[in-house]
């Protein structure tokens, strides 16, 4: 509608277009705003994900049929295929149309090859053999949190699934941290550091594979300017390696 080198080209009419396009195609009305609403009041209510998510989308379904005149059978059809707009206006349509489970096949197909392998390495007991292995090495707090950065890093990469980056390590290295006069919620700060957010930085994880389908960019391309995801990690070893806000529960820790 603009460009950077000419602000003052902004194109009122086509903003019209599109604001007549959208108005001509659905029924606008502040009480379309509920499902959001609700998300987000349920969820500081902390009311769990899946409750929340099921509440959302009945009343985004009630809300179709009362104001927009949608059919049970049609909802179910877009649940699973996604909507087709037919404003008439090419812009408006592509935005629209979009969404549905089978659009995201690929990525729930990845999720769950993913977990299960994840499960089958976790039951042969790979994964604890080499953190049990990387353990025996440390000797320090710094190294058990440079640890715990590096395995959930690791698990990461080579289980693709993001869950059990958190949950291997937080396992193996519980009672260690408790060993060496660290509060457990150290350990909880640490894979949220490592393991949560460095896992859409992985093509073939479960997270950067949906990062992937829901932006349709890919991994590599948006990696450098995740600078959160990125900075992340080297904070906690920075931290680790001065020894500052490291959470102590002893008055005598290594």
């Amino acid at each position: 509608l603009a460009t950077a080198a000419d602000p003052a080209s902004f194109d009122t009419a086509a903003v019209e277009t599109l604001r007549t396009a959208l108005a001509g195609g659905q029924r606008l009305g502040f009480w379309l705003l509920a499902p959001p609403v609700l998300v987000v009041g349920l969820a500081v209510l902390r009311v769990p994900a899946l409750p929340v998510l099921v509440i959302a989308t009945v009343v985004g379904a009630a809300l179709a049929m009362i104001f927009q005149g949608a059919t049970v059978g049609g909802i179910l059809v877009e649940l699973y295929s996604g909507h087709v707009s037919a404003t008439g206006d090419a812009a408006v349509d592509k935005l629209l149309s979009r969404g549905g489970i089978e659009s995201m096949a690929y990525t729930i197909a990845l999720v769950l090859c993913a977990t299960a392998f994840g499960g089958v390495l976790e039951r042969v007991g790979f994964i604890q053999v080499l953190l049990e292995a990387l353990l025996r090495r440390v000797q320090r707090s710094r190294g058990l949190i440079a640890a715990t950065v590096f395995a959930s890093m690791g698990t990461n990469f080579l289980i693709a699934e993001q869950y059990l980056s958190i949950v291997l390590p937080g396992r193996m290295f519980k009672d260690a941290y408790t060993r060496f006069g660290l509060q457990p919620r150290m350990l909880s700060r640490t894979l949220e550091d490592a393991g949560t957010v460095t896992s859409p930085l992985c093509p073939w994880n479960s997270c950067g594979a949906y990062m992937t389908a829901a932006l349709g960019v890919a991994t590599f391309s948006y990696l450098p300017f995740a600078l959160f995801n990125l900075a992340m990690p080297l904070i906690s070893l920075i931290y680790a390696a001065a020894g500052i806000f490291i959470l102590r529960s002893t008055s005598n820790p290594r």
